[in-house]
């Protein structure tokens, strides 16, 4: 099966908008750290993003987030394909900006960008168990959130903040244990663009650990999303289906009498029929009114018409009469 690139425009947006996100997110972590003014950066870029494009794309800007809806049957394996490969490069292009900026101000060899990590060399954070623990539970409630918010694959203002709200509270809870942004692309930007940093060894710690940063939102998300299919649409009580039962078994024995309208279809069609002879008589008397009324107009337009065909008959008549009264008056002369 050939892939196609369906929506080159909603592509397009989603990688500026992650690319947005990861920069302006990591370069306010970078300078003030994990915290509420981190969280808030990136909450409030979100909302931002989703009042720009939101007319063009769906506003996930988060791989999770398309994941989500893909698994949830909102949005197509191709648009989802397309959606997270274009988060992705927007997310590394995001990332080296952010450094670019940050080696401006502080010197490459002082540039600590904000990533993801757990048991850090410069940063102290959870251990790998629980790392994974947060992440996934973190990505599981994000997810979460963003199904019960919206009704399709799109994210509107009003959806948007409800996201940006659970995204605020989640990252900065989060972000002194793991540092986290519960965005697989934002990991994956940050620990690529920590390598391009001159603080030793420890610009490699990212990379090292990026596999738990994918690994636990991604499981995160898809137990979240088959989650909220299940308490949508399942049903656990068993009186429900009981009854159910019950009321099945009397349909199969009542289906002779689902045929009786059938026997009502002739005195329908009786009163049909009779409707129809009606308005026909109608339809007739009608007609001949009209016919009566057309033939009374007909003798008095021949009348109009004859009338003056009658005077010409006349002259002859006198033409004749003097014709005949000449000859006897020469005759009287002779």
């Amino acid at each position: 099966m050939a892939i196609k690139f369906e929506n080159p425009k909603e592509y397009i947006a989603e990688l500026i908008g992650t690319m947005v996100l990861v920069a302006t997110g990591t370069i306010i972590g970078s300078v003030w750290g994990a915290g509420m003014t981190t969280a808030f950066g990136f909450a409030i870029t979100f909302v931002v993003l989703i009042y720009i494009a939101g007319k063009v794309c769906n506003c996930h800007f988060n791989p999770i987030i398309t994941l989500s809806m893909f698994i949830s049957k909102r949005i197509s394996a191709t648009d989802t394909l397309w959606y997270v490969l274009a988060q992705i490069i927007g997310g590394l292009v995001g990332g080296l900006f952010a450094l670019f900026m940050m080696t401006q101000e502080f010197g490459n060899a002082n540039v600590v960008l904000y990533g993801p990590s757990f048991g850090g060399d410069y940063v102290r954070t959870f251990e790998v168990c629980g790392a994974f623990i947060l992440e996934f539970l973190f990505a599981l409630v994000l997810v979460s959130v963003v199904l019960r918010a919206t009704q399709s694959s799109k994210i509107d203002l009003k959806s948007g903040a409800i996201v940006s709200f659970a995204m605020f509270a989640l990252i900065w809870f989060g972000s002194a244990m793991t540092r986290t942004a519960l965005n697989p692309a934002e990991s994956i930007a940050d620990a690529f663009a920590m390598m391009f940093s001159g603080i030793g060894d420890a610009r490699f710690q990212p990379i090292k650990q990026l596999w738990l940063f994918i690994l636990a939102p991604v499981l995160g998300a898809a137990v979240g999303s088959i989650l909220y299919l299940f308490l949508e649409s399942g049903d656990v009580d068993i009186a429900k289906y009981a009854a159910a039962i019950k009321k099945a078994k009397p349909v199969k024995k009542e289906k002779p009498a689902e045929e009786a309208p059938a026997e009502e279809a002739p005195a329908e069609e009786a009163e049909e029929e009779a409707s129809e002879e009606v308005s026909e008589e109608e339809a007739s008397e009608g007609s001949a009114e009209e016919v009566s009324e057309e033939t009374a107009d007909e003798p008095v337009e021949e009348a109009a018409e004859e009338a003056p065909a009658e005077e010409p008959a006349e002259k002859p008549a006198e033409a004749e009469t003097v014709a005949d009264s000449e000859p006897v008056s020469e005759e009287k002369k002779e």
